[in-house]
């Protein structure tokens, strides 16, 4: 699907998330799954974001 609607994939940005302790319900983050789930796309994305050049106006 991301190749499809030509989307960076990030793999595994849900990895290890079952855990209770980063749920607030038995699929749901909370808060602490939520702050994991941002750093790993912000890793992902940082260096991308790096390389853009802004288009001209």
């Amino acid at each position: 699907m991301a190749k499809d609607t030509q989307a960076y994939l990030i793999p595994e940005v849900l990895a290890s998330l079952n855990d209770p302790r980063y749920l607030s319900d038995r699929i749901h983050p909370n808060q602490a799954g939520h702050r994991i789930i941002s750093n790993r796309i912000a890793q992902m994305l940082n260096p991308l974001l790096k390389q853009a050049t802004l288009l001209p106006n």
